[in-house]
């Protein structure tokens, strides 16, 4: 998971997905990879294994938002969903031939982590899937993220992969971007195709019904 809290200060502890993590050890599971990192001047409070090289699945889906905002979208400008978007996903909200706002195909991706809309980004951006993961990787060139690559837009592949560090400077991207920042903090969206059929979609981030607590409030996150 990927978290933005407003505050956060050394030795504090973070309960995140029932797992309490802080700075000493065994405040987190030996296999637990993180890094908990001050975006006001990039200190590291407190991390472990944070650069072992692992598939980030969802995670991917910051790249694809920033990808595609990076083509300087009309979020107003509509897009029809194409057969080869739908690819497999716990839920599909978007049916083929649906006629959908491009901004609720960013939305529904980040808040639902829908599959469907994050490949459906690559045509929404007037990209071909090869070139739209192209753009992805070069972000991460820009960002100097070494040890990640995108191969698909979803996160589905394996080979979708980064570090626990270069995941936190390529989320502090993403949250410097309004339209990402805005939907990671949605609890739950709510739009209508553009023939009327209404879809709605809950966030798969459970903690932002556990925040704020103890003076700390959650800006947004990506499980």
């Amino acid at each position: 998971s990927v978290l933005a809290f407003t505050e956060a200060h050394v030795g504090q502890k973070l309960v995140v997905d029932d797992v309490l993590i802080g700075p000493d050890e065994g405040q987190h599971g030996p296999d637990m990879l993180f890094i908990v990192v001050d975006a006001r001047d990039s200190q590291v409070l407190f991390e472990s294994a944070a650069d072992e090289v692992r598939p980030i699945a969802s995670l991917t889906k910051l790249a694809s938002a920033l990808a595609f905002l990076s083509q300087n979208p009309d979020l107003d400008s509509e897009y029809t969903v194409k057969p080869g978007d739908l690819v497999n996903g716990a839920r599909l909200y978007l049916m083929s031939g649906d006629r959908v706002k491009k901004g609720d195909l960013l939305k529904l991706a980040l808040v639902a982590s829908a599959n469907e809309a994050a490949q459906a980004l690559a045509g929404a951006a007037g990209l071909t899937v090869g070139d739209f993961v192209g753009a992805m990787n070069r972000i991460a060139g820009q960002l100097n993220l070494a040890d990640t690559k995108f191969v698909d837009p979803t996160g589905i592949g394996a080979g979708n992969v980064s570090t626990a560090r270069e995941v936190a400077l390529l989320a502090k991207a993403a949250i410097e971007r309004p339209e990402i920042r805005e939907a990671l903090a949605l609890p739950a969206i709510e739009f209508q195709t553009l023939a009327g059929r209404s879809v709605n979609a809950i966030s798969t981030d459970s903690l932002l019904k556990r925040y704020p607590e103890a003076g700390v409030d959650l800006i947004g996150g990506k499980p």
